[in-house]
């Protein structure tokens, strides 16, 4: 107890350190800037490494300053490994042992995975926090963060990162692929689809880096393919594909006949409503019959398309 006297504390380690003892009344600071009270003691270092060790009757709230004697180590080195022993005024010793070592954790080996990485790289001190990310197209599995611990482990297992996959988009009805996966982050896939069939949409897509593919997939459409050119005559729209119920209208040039349908439509199944029609060239012959006054006059127009011949009659009055 207090009113025996004041206890001293014996520090035994590799490197002897020196006490000193704060007289009474001395207005002596400790580490907390405060003065020290009557039986503090203050201990300088003997060698470098070795923590200053603060002792006295505790200030604590809700301990007992009469009972209570303490040796505070702030900072504690390797060097400050020993044991710490308590001798009453009454002889009574009380010891504890201290093992103070630097703590680090085990290396992280970046080769563990070439697409694991960790910052910041090389730290390993206790209480280190380090972050784990992954390259450019792969996903971490496991914790973002690890932290060393007293125990000199790190507070998380190792993560690890995987490829970032797409997940098979299919393939659209009429239509083909280029591959059937896996699917990895930065493949290509190319659709494309079935003669006869139109594809509406993007035909190339790329699985990115989040794991989702950078258009949806197109789909193929029945259609009509090119009808063919016309000779000597223009068509309201060419392309290599039509819908269907699409339309394509024919006209001749100047001094041809159209010969067939003028208008072409695309039909289900993927046909047209008739044949692609022909420009024919046109020729008219006119002939009198007939001369005189007071007679009938016959104006004979005969049109001549290639080598089929079309015969009209005109009757004038005289």
């Amino acid at each position: 107890m207090r009113r025996y006297g004041t206890p001293r504390w014996n520090v035994t380690h590799t490197h002897p350190v020196e006490h000193v003892a704060a007289a009474p009344g001395e207005n002596t600071k400790g580490k907390d800037g405060l003065p020290l009270s009557e039986g503090q003691q203050l201990s300088e270092p003997a060698v470098e490494g070795v923590g200053k060790y603060w002792t006295g009757w505790t200030t604590d709230a809700m301990r007992n300053p009469q009972l209570e004697f303490r040796l505070a180590i702030y900072t504690a080195h390797e060097g400050d490994s020993g044991t710490f022993t308590c001798v009453t005024p009454t002889g009574h010793a009380h010891s504890v042992t201290l093992d103070i070592r630097r703590v680090e954790c085990p290396t992280l080996n970046a080769t563990d995975t070439d697409l694991l990485r960790h910052y910041p790289p090389g730290v390993t001190a206790l209480g280190s926090v380090i972050t784990f990310t992954c390259e450019q197209g792969a996903t971490l599995v496991g914790n973002t963060q690890a932290t060393c611990l007293p125990s000199g482990a790190w507070s998380v297992p190792l993560p690890r990162c995987e490829k970032t996959r797409c997940p098979s988009p299919g393939v659209p009805e009429h239509g083909m692929v280029n591959s059937s996966g896996p699917y990895n982050a930065g493949d290509v896939m190319e659709v494309k689809c079935k003669s006869g069939y139109m594809i509406v949409g993007e035909s190339v897509l790329v699985c990115q880096d989040d794991g989702s593919w950078s258009k949806p997939l197109p789909q193929c459409y029945e259609v009509c393919i090119y009808p063919g050119i016309i000779i000597s005559g223009t068509m309201s729209s060419i392309k290599f594909y039509y819908g269907i119920n699409d339309n394509i209208t024919y006209t001749c040039s100047d001094g041809f006949l159209l010969h067939g349908e003028h208008t072409i439509t695309c039909q289900e199944g993927g046909k047209w409503s008739a044949p692609v029609p022909t420009c024919r060239r046109k020729l008219v012959l006119c002939f009198i019959r007939g001369k005189g006054e007071g007679v009938t006059l016959r104006l004979l127009v005969v049109v001549v398309v290639e080598e089929e011949e079309e015969e009209a009659e005109i009757q004038l009055e005289a």
